[in-house]
């Protein structure tokens, strides 16, 4: 299958045509987790973090076929203050208020317990938002996944592996506009769909190509690594 991997500002997907996508699998970095303080985003509130996110958010649903469906893994963030105490920000209430504007319907709400901690009154876990453009029947009880993390920072494979396999069929076309470490491309290698991945960060582009490349049934013309 085909994987195209961009560095590129994901607020801008000017290399996809309106309505080519079939599905959208994606775990953006957190709006207030330090990845933004140590950037170029250092200085933005919650809200602005989230204003800068919805320019992606309205790409991706410029990009969707009218069937189509995203899902967005929101993992919260808890900030330390100076007193010891601290603050929630709870992420998956943002990106809700913010996709339900731009007119997608949310559709199915997943927790993510991340297993594997020792103490059980501390379980981590994020929600896996599910929106689609048109009302579409499905089942609305809240399903609970129980999986490991990543030491690295990325989701496990096997989140994107369920999503891909539940919303998307063979040959279809995935994009993932905060690729990072390429997880959402390597599921669709292993499912036979076509995906296209952005992100800004150049080092982690390398790491993703890197990891489609060590697939062994994958061909090295398959895999295009390109730049702004």
């Amino acid at each position: 299958m085909k994987h195209e991997l961009f560095q590129a500002d994901s607020r801008r997907l000017d290399r996809l045509a309106d309505g080519s996508v079939d599905l959208v699998v994606c775990s953006p970095p957190a709006p207030m987790h330090p990845f933004w303080k140590n950037s170029i985003f250092n200085g933005m509130s919650w809200d602005d973090m989230h204003n800068y996110l919805l320019e992606t958010w309205r790409e991706c649903f410029r990009v969707m076929k009218p069937n189509a469906v995203m899902c967005i893994d929101a993992a919260d963030v808890a900030e330390r203050n100076n007193d010891g105490t601290y603050t929630i920000y709870p992420n998956y209430t943002k990106y809700v208020e913010k996709l339900l504007q731009l007119g997608f319907k949310l559709i199915k709400t997943i927790v993510w317990v991340k297993s594997g901690l020792k103490n059980l009154n501390k379980q981590d876990c994020d929600h896996i938002l599910v929106f689609n453009k048109i009302d579409r029947s499905i089942n609305p009880n809240t399903w609970v996944w129980r999986l490991g993390r990543e030491k690295k920072g990325s989701y496990p494979i096997e989140i994107p592996l369920r999503l891909i396999k539940l919303f998307s069929r063979k040959g279809d076309l995935v994009l993932d506009p905060f690729v990072g470490r390429g997880t959402t491309s390597v599921a669709c290698e292993i499912l036979d769909r076509t995906s296209i991945g952005f992100d800004i960060n150049s080092e982690v582009l390398n790491d993703a190509e890197k990891r489609l490349h060590a697939r062994t049934i994958l061909c090295a013309e398959e895999v295009q690594l390109i730049g702004e």
